[in-house]
């Protein structure tokens, strides 16, 4: 099957910054206070830092069932702290990282946040999940430390719960949800009549209600004929998938993922949830697309993910893409990459500000644009949230391949396309339940 790339849009912008080749020692085994970057010498890139590194600090799950996302986002953590200190470093310094395992937990997540402001490093970044960013963010402005999102996607941290030292590099719930619902509303405006199934907590309820309201929006005729909420982490969905197989639906809305999504699509199989209809998922990368296809069982649908590496074609994805496969023998995967733009984001600022002073970065990353292997970032001056110049959405097909799977089509959805107006301290329209 011959690969298309659609762009939904006209324009694109190319910024480069921070370039250079890749190096160094593996870092897969982190643990909590465990550092890279210091000591790397320069490449052809730029003259050797020297001085006192500038470190971050990056709040990530080394142990408990969300371990490997910490592993991941070091992997690509590490790799753009090669590429910055083999270019000269920032303000002729080094720059390095300290991991620190926040288990995933909110107590442990407030916890290594006061270490790392005790151990004077006011730059931090990660955070897995939306309670985690929700409870740190306040005491962020009162240490004044700065936090970066690299995953927690909930738009009330750029709404109603913003807070000024809070900056997210990551999509929201609201930008991922919108660039599959406007995909399908384009490539399959005959499917009107959805079911949805999505986990049974704050995340999984905003997603659907944002696949509604937009569906609502911009599809004439759309309904949902019936939702389901499984709890997070469950076992067996048998009963959750029952629910809604059976309705006759058009398409099937899933905002399940990682694990949860790789069990309930296993289960789904003998149920025939998916046999003639349109899916739509969010966040389904390789972790779940590469054992479904061994299974022989990959589901076709459209997957919005934001970072797919075959999507974007640039020098830095390029150079992001082979390092990865030399230094790990593997490609970059979503939680890889949004390892690597934290890091790229703040080195970008310290750059601009000219100094490492906490008002002064925060400062500059109000309306800092920068690039990235997925193109150019910009950080919106009034609620610090990262708009994408594109969003990957990919239809995926399975094969009689060893693989099981590839994908078809790459369509880019431009992220203001998918992303209310800048409003902090007031709720997003789309988070209304409906």
């Amino acid at each position: 099957m011959r690969r298309r790339t659609t762009r939904l849009f006209a324009g694109v912008v190319v910024l480069g910054l921070l370039a250079a080749a890749c190096g160094g020692d593996d870092g897969d085994d982190a643990a909590s206070g465990t550092t890279s970057g210091s000591g790397t010498t320069s490449a052809d890139g730029g003259a050797a830092p020297s001085g006192d590194p500038i470190r971050l600090a990056a709040l990530v799950p080394f142990s408990g069932p969300q371990a490997s996302l910490g592993q991941f986002a070091q992997q690509g953590a590490d790799i753009a702290v090669e590429f910055i200190n083999e270019a000269g470093g920032v303000l002729g310094r080094p720059i390095e990282v300290v991991y620190k395992d926040d288990e995933a937990q909110t107590d442990a997540a407030v916890r290594v946040f006061r270490e790392a402001i005790d151990e004077d490093i006011p730059f931090t970044f990660g955070y897995p999940t939306s309670a985690i960013c929700l409870a740190v963010a306040p005491i962020a402005t009162q240490l004044n430390g700065l936090m970066m999102s690299s995953f927690c996607q909930t738009n009330k941290m750029t709404h109603e719960n913003f807070e000024e030292n809070f900056f997210r590099v990551t999509t929201t719930n609201e930008m991922l949800t919108r660039a599959g619902t406007h995909t399908v509303q384009e490539k399959v405006p005959d499917a009107k009549k959805w079911v949805t199934i999505a986990p049974d907590y704050e995340y999984g309820h905003n997603t659907v209600n944002i696949f509604k309201n937009d569906m609502r929006e911009n599809l004439e005729g759309f309904e949902v004929l019936g939702e389901t909420f499984p709890p997070f982490q469950t076992p067996t969905y048998n009963d959750y998938i029952t629910q809604v197989a059976n309705l006759p639906a058009d398409g099937v809305y899933s905002s399940l993922f990682a694990g949860d999504q790789l069990t309930m699509l296993r289960q789904a199989v003998p149920f025939n949830l998916l046999e003639g209809k349109v899916f739509l998922t969010q966040g389904m990368d390789l972790d779940v697309l590469e054992p479904m296809g061994e299974s022989g069982n990959t589901p076709e649908g459209w997957n919005s993910m934001v970072y797919h590496y075959e999507a974007f074609d640039n020098e830095l994805n390029t150079r992001f893409i082979e390092a990865m496969q030399e230094k790990h023998g593997t490609v970059p995967t979503l939680y890889r990459f949004n390892g690597f733009i934290s890091v790229y984001a703040y080195a970008a600022a310290i750059e601009a500000a000219g100094s490492t002073d906490v008002d002064e970065v925060k400062a500059a990353l109000e309306g800092l644009e920068f690039d990235t292997p997925a193109g150019a970032l910009t950080f919106r001056p009034e609620d610090h949230q990262a708009i994408y110049e594109s969003i990957a959405v990919v239809n995926v097909v399975p094969t009689d391949t060893p693989e099981g799977f590839e994908i078809a089509e790459f369509v880019l959805i431009p992220g203001d396309e998918v992303t209310s107006p800048a409003d902090p301290g007031n709720p997003n329209p789309f988070d209304a339940e409906s």
